[in-house]
């Protein structure tokens, strides 16, 4: 049985910063991330990054850049 804590800040709908705790998991305690988002002519853009430590796979970086028509 594992519980899992997250939360997430916004300032302005266009920066955010997240973070998140597991409890009872020995592999992946937390991670970390911050986004930023923007509309531009005739789409919304975003771009995203992770950070999660693994216990046997080491350091995970997450990025991610969606695009909103």
């Amino acid at each position: 049985e594992n519980i899992s804590l997250g939360a997430e800040y916004s300032f302005r709908q266009s920066f955010f910063l997240r973070g998140g705790y597991r409890v009872n998991v020995d592999e992946q305690r937390f991670s970390v991330g911050a986004g930023v988002r923007a509309d531009v002519a005739f789409a919304g853009v975003a771009f995203d990054y992770a950070f999660t430590p693994y216990e046997r796979l080491g350091d995970v970086h997450r990025f991610s850049l969606n695009l909103d028509f």
